[in-house]
């Protein structure tokens, strides 16, 4: 089986477990609450007994030969904040582990194999497959969760903040699912205005110093409006907000957002429409996303999401997106279905996911996750593994003094043995103390003198 394959197969069973943003009120299961992006960040999670039930290049036999190997690795990993240990299990046994700094430019990792030199690799994104669902999850679905965490708040402190450019007027409007609004507040901000005023007086109405930094990061240009609808409770029931936005002068984007939204103690619901075209050039990206979580049944739950995109930057950049996902807690077992699929120069692969995943005592969370791989109707491979998950303690950086691994001088690692390599090859070892049986995945088509001298 080719090396990219098997990354893959791994990656996707840990993608939905990996990017933990900060924890929610909402009463919702851990498991839900990693899809939504608002889980605890400090967790821990057990891979374990993967299972090949297709691969599309294997036959059945072959199939069985890998089942039987891989059946005995497993990965360990506690995640806190920037921070994460991730160890690599042999029957449950830990073979070799790192524990890994996620910074802004870069991270930093020490092995077990080498505790007291620290090894640091840039953050480049520029080998990062953008069709890949993995930046799908983290760069569309957790950070859309975390978004309207952020900005939900952000709004709703808009009219207090700028009572002297509110302008309230009343209004009927039913929206179906969310309430009916019988008060409008309208915040406009001429363009003279945010040019002296914008981002920082909108950064200062966020709750967190990492949201206030990434609003500071923004560039405002022209004029700029919040629209907010109360029911007669006083809830905010939609958000509107036009206005020209972007990362850069060069690269801002006419940003218009229709935000319906309901905010409950144990049920949230949003429907967005998100669309941005740029101000220079026939570049767009559509949103809409439709989320549901609720949770207000004590002994039941239902969790959807849908969300699509429209992406467009030439004739030559098209790219359809869609996700969908529904899920049910009933009897503590969480179970349901996820697609995602993307149509680009005429391929249109699909991704099925089934979790069925179980709360045990004291919060923890065990059962499987499946996963299969399709292009088009045709589906080529399948996949299955135990996965366990529950809030996990601190992770510590070693406080004793540590070196840094040597650097030619560009500042690439220099010429020594690569750690990957050095982990395949702990692993490998560990895996040919395992009965013969199980190792017939490494000795097929080896010549039978050549494989008792490896194992022997």
């Amino acid at each position: 089986m080719k090396r990219t394959s098997e990354r893959r197969i791994l990656s996707l069973v840990l993608a939905l477990l990996l990017l933990i943003p900060a924890f929610s009120q909402a009463d919702i299961p851990l498991p839900v609450a990693l899809m939504a992006g608002t889980a605890p960040e400090s967790l821990h999670i057990r891979v374990s007994e993967p299972e090949i039930k297709k691969l599309a290049q294997f036959d059945e036999n072959r199939t069985e030969q890998l089942n039987r190997l891989i059946r005995h690795i497993g990965i360990d990993i506690s995640l806190d904040g920037d921070l994460s240990s991730t160890g690599i299990l042999v029957d449950g046994k830990e073979i070799v582990s790192f524990l890994q700094k996620d910074l802004d430019d870069r991270t930093e990792r020490i092995y077990s194999f080498e505790p007291k030199t620290v090894r640091e690799g840039k953050n480049d994104d520029t080998e990062t497959d953008g069709d890949d669902f993995t930046v799908f999850l983290e760069q569309i679905l957790l950070k859309a969760g975390r978004y309207m965490d952020e900005f939900y708040p952000l709004f709703a402190a808009a009219p207090e903040a700028f009572a002297d450019r509110a302008r309230k007027e009343g209004t009927e409007l039913r929206f179906s699912g969310f309430g009916k609004a019988v008060q409008r507040v309208t915040i406009s901000f001429p363009a003279n205005y945010v040019q002296e005023n914008f981002p920082e007086t909108l950064a200062g109405l966020a709750r967190t110093e990492s949201f206030k930094a990434y609003i500071n990061g923004l560039t405002f240009s022209g004029n700029q409006k919040i629209g907010l609808l109360y029911d007669e409770n006083g809830k905010i029931v939609r958000i509107n907000y036009d206005g020209k936005v972007g990362k850069t002068p060069e690269t801002l984007r006419k940003v218009t957002l229709v935000w319906k939204v309901l905010r409950e103690e144990n049920h949230l619901k949003d429907s967005i429409s998100l669309k941005t075209p740029a101000v220079t050039g026939a570049d767009k990206d559509n949103i809409s996303l439709e989320r549901d979580l609720d949770s207000t049944d004590g002994s039941a739950g239902t969790y959807t999401w849908d969300v699509q995109i429209d992406h467009r930057a030439g004739k030559e950049d098209v790219k359809q997106t869609r996700f969908t996902a529904e899920l049910n807690d009933t009897e503590s077992v969480i179970s349901g279905s996820m697609e995602y699929s993307y149509k680009r120069n005429g391929k249109n692969p699909k991704l099925r996911i089934f979790p069925e995943i179980r709360k045990e005592k004291d919060g923890e969370y065990k059962g499987t996750l499946e996963i299969a791989d399709y292009s088009g109707k045709i589906e080529k491979n399948r996949f299955l593994a135990q996965v366990q998950l529950q809030k996990g303690a601190d992770v510590r950086w070693p406080e004793t003094e540590l070196r840094k691994a040597e650097t030619d001088q560009s500042g690439e690692p220099a010429e020594q043995q690569d750690p990957e390599e050095t982990i395949a090859g702990m692993l490998i070892q560990k895996l040919f103390e395992l009965p013969e049986e199980d190792l017939a995945y490494f000795s097929n088509e080896i010549p039978a003198d050549l494989w008792l001298e490896l194992i022997h």
